[in-house]
């Protein structure tokens, strides 16, 4: 399809398995203990990557805390 971000969350499969929804269902247990809100995003390969034949794009979520401060990975 494409590297663009803002191209690639509009398609369907995309949207869905990026969903908040999926992503809260992933939450490891101390991603679950997170409090805050918690948004997702995704990351596609760099133009590089995508010249270079990657297909594979990441989802990813940040929680907004008290603290600002989340880091480690909090999903399996």
């Amino acid at each position: 399809m494409t590297n663009n971000a803002r191209d690639l969350i509009k398609h369907p499969t995309v949207k869905a398995l990026c969903s908040r929804e999926v992503m809260l269902k992933s939450r490891t247990a101390t991603g679950r203990a997170v409090t805050g809100r918690w948004s997702t995003d995704i990351l596609p390969p760099t133009a590089q990557q995508w010249s270079d034949g990657l297909r594979a794009f990441r989802c990813v979520a940040h929680a907004d805390t008290e603290d600002g401060k989340i880091t480690d990975s909090h999903f399996g």
